[in-house]
């Protein structure tokens, strides 16, 4: 565990596969907080000062985030490479009774996107649970940042949930260890991160009662001066930078993740 590539397997793929062995385990291994994801939303529609409009969610997951957005009246389009997560949203949705659209799809492909614009033009897209860094390639997350600007109207808005590659660097120093257990299991998770290329190691084992899980990814973490070059070069304008969902100032040194908050011209 002491070198690193700038790039490894396909991430997306490998987040699929381990969703896919977690299987029924998957609401153990990463329980649902309701009270967190109301203040997370309270936080993120404080940021983008809208109350109503079409919002992508990319890397949707489950539907945390979406299924919120659209109980707050928000038409909500969820994007996520994982297939059973997808059939997991669609299910929530479906019985609560919400209006959200789920879809399966790699926030790489751009063709994958265009298929969404049209006829829709959404007022916000985001990426969060920091997901941004997938792509374990600064270009290849430059592009998916490109995707996001396509699809968002003009004077629309792009928002990213990110890791603060300062403080991950700080944090994680030579490299850490988890082991806790879940409701009905046993995780463990490595974590390092290699200070020449921003790529963060993450390696994770889960036991539960369908099996073993197993995660071994890449995640590029980067600082602000990173994203604002990227998002100049979609396009997109920096509206500021927040150091989480409550709103408060970023701080490089002190803020473990960055909330980007974006504005197509």
């Amino acid at each position: 565990m002491t070198q690193i590539l700038a790039k490894t397997e396909d991430c997306g793929d490998l987040f699929a596969q381990f969703f896919k062995e977690l299987g029924g385990d998957y609401c153990y291994y990463r329980p649902d907080d309701p009270a967190a994801t109301r203040r997370e939303v309270d936080g993120l529609l404080n940021l983008v000062g809208s109350k109503m409009g079409m919002w992508l969610d990319v890397c949707c997951g489950y539907g945390r985030h979406a299924l919120e957005l659209a109980r707050r009246g928000w038409h909500v389009w969820g994007l996520d490479v994982s297939t059973d997560l997808v059939a997991l949203a669609k299910e929530h949705a479906a019985s609560a009774g919400l209006n959200a659209r789920f879809s399966v799809g790699d926030m790489r492909r751009a063709d994958q996107f265009n298929a969404l614009q049209s006829p829709l033009n959404f007022n916000i897209a985001s990426i969060l649970g920091t997901s941004f860094g997938l792509c374990c390639d600064l270009e290849a997350d430059a592009a998916v940042l490109e995707n996001l600007a396509q699809v968002v109207r003009p004077g629309g808005q792009v928002v990213l949930e990110l890791f603060n590659r300062t403080f991950e660097e700080r944090s994680i120093g030579e490299g850490t260890h988890e082991s806790r257990k879940t409701l009905n299991g046993q995780f463990e998770r490595w974590r390092w991160i290699d200070r020449s290329t921003g790529c963060k190691r993450i390696k994770v084992i889960y036991t539960g009662v369908t099996g073993t899980a197993h995660l071994d990814s890449v995640l590029m973490v980067y600082t602000r001066d990173q994203i604002e070059e990227m998002a100049h070069r979609a396009g997109l304008e920096v509206a500021g930078f927040k150091g989480d969902f409550d709103l408060q100032e970023f701080d490089p040194e002190s803020s473990r993740r960055m909330l980007a908050l974006l504005v197509k011209a």
